[in-house]
């Protein structure tokens, strides 16, 4: 077996999950963690009052990402991002796209002074010093055949 390191918090969430407990409840929880709210390595008891149940994803969330979960005795829980804000019940909806998206994009950019380009359309990149010129030659050959086409 090869040792992997791992961070304490990944060592925690894997430790949460550690224990087996029969639920006598037939929903569809074998998708889910049960999540200790104060989590047993603090003194936190493997409890309904304590428990709640998160997705993989989530309890990934709130064990490496920073997110909180609040469960106030007898209340039903609440969740806050790394930013300490209230997370919403239900997520906004998406916003609605017009009927030419990029269009008005360009025109919105236009509005704002901004006049797009094949050099102002680009993406930065964080490590664009590892992208080959090549490579960079031809996105900004296709950016200018596409600025001639529109």
């Amino acid at each position: 077996a090869k040792w992997i390191p791992t961070s304490a918090e990944t060592s925690r969430r894997l430790s949460c999950d550690a224990n087996v407990v029969l639920l006598n409840h037939g929903n569809g929880l074998r998708f889910t963690d049960a999540h200790h709210v104060r989590h047993w390595a603090d003194g936190g008891e493997t409890k309904l009052e304590n428990l709640v149940l998160l997705c993989r994803f989530h309890h990934r969330l709130v064990h490496e990402e920073g997110y909180t979960v609040y469960f106030p005795r007898g209340e039903r829980p609440y969740f806050l991002d790394p930013r300490m804000q209230l997370l919403p019940d239900v997520p906004p909806p998406p916003p609605q796209l017009p009927q030419e998206p990029v269009d008005a994009l360009v025109e919105n950019n236009r509005l704002r002074a901004v006049e797009p380009g094949f050099l102002t359309s680009a993406a930065r990149y964080k490590l664009e010093d590892e992208i080959s010129s090549g490579i960079v030659m031809q996105a900004l050959r296709a950016l200018e055949e596409w600025a001639t086409v529109r």
